[in-house]
């Protein structure tokens, strides 16, 4: 049975894995923009609304359907992000590439 600290840790690891599939797939950059909004939200306090204006519509409604945090909640996000291997994953990608990962 997973705890409530497994379960945020598995979501932040799924969001990194969304990131990760989004850097290398993505074809318009409001597509990433939308994508590491999503995992942002969950650690830090983000103003949507500012981001609204600068991607095109077709992303928007992902950006306006991210679930609002409470601040108690980020901050437990933010223990587990920087804490667990969520943010070791992602820094790995942003250093060295998806190439990193690859199995193949």
């Amino acid at each position: 049975m997973w705890n409530c600290e497994q379960a945020t840790e598995r979501t932040l690891l799924e969001k990194v894995g969304h990131v990760m599939t989004s850097i290398k797939e993505s074809t318009h950059v409001d597509q990433l923009i939308s994508t590491l909004h999503s995992l942002t939200s969950l650690i830090f306090t983000v103003d949507s609304h500012s981001i609204l204006g600068i991607i095109s519509e077709e992303y928007r409604d992902e950006v306006r359907n991210v679930e609002i945090l409470s601040e108690d909640e980020r901050r437990e996000n933010w223990k587990m992000f920087y804490g667990g291997a969520a943010f070791r994953t992602l820094a790995r990608v942003l250093l060295y590439g998806n190439e990193f990962f690859s199995f193949s």
